[in-house]
């Protein structure tokens, strides 16, 4: 058998409970060693406000038709821009590679020279 006193709640929603000498459970609480009756006759909270609700998700998006044209259109001068560069570079190898063919066809081209002499 228990001891009157204060004890942990059984219900769990207080910190600790009064605990009669009969063995029943007062209405007295104690949250955080603060003492404090528990009532279920006070005025109700008000209650919390409703988000709004979500859009409808199903509708077709008028703005989207008009976002798909453009990265349609964006994608194709992308691409258009990715060929320019292609051909740029490639101009550049064949001028980078006649380049040195030409300047190995010279070097190897002409005579030896001369030997310096010094007076």
């Amino acid at each position: 058998m228990s001891v009157a006193g204060w004890h942990s709640d059984p219900t769990g929603r207080h910190d600790t409970r009064r605990r009669n000498a009969d063995g029943t459970w007062s209405d007295e609480v104690a949250d955080s060693g603060v003492l404090s009756r528990d009532s279920y006759d006070g005025t109700q909270p008000e209650p919390m406000p409703q988000p709004e609700p979500e859009p409808d998700r199903t509708a077709p998006d008028p703005a989207g038709d008009e976002f798909d044209r453009w990265l349609a259109a964006s994608v194709a001068s992308m691409r258009q821009i990715q060929r320019w560069i292609g051909w740029i570079a490639a101009i550049v190898i064949v001028y980078a590679v006649a380049s040195f063919l030409l300047g190995m066809y010279v070097a190897f081209s002409e005579p030896d020279p001369q030997p310096l002499i010094f007076q």
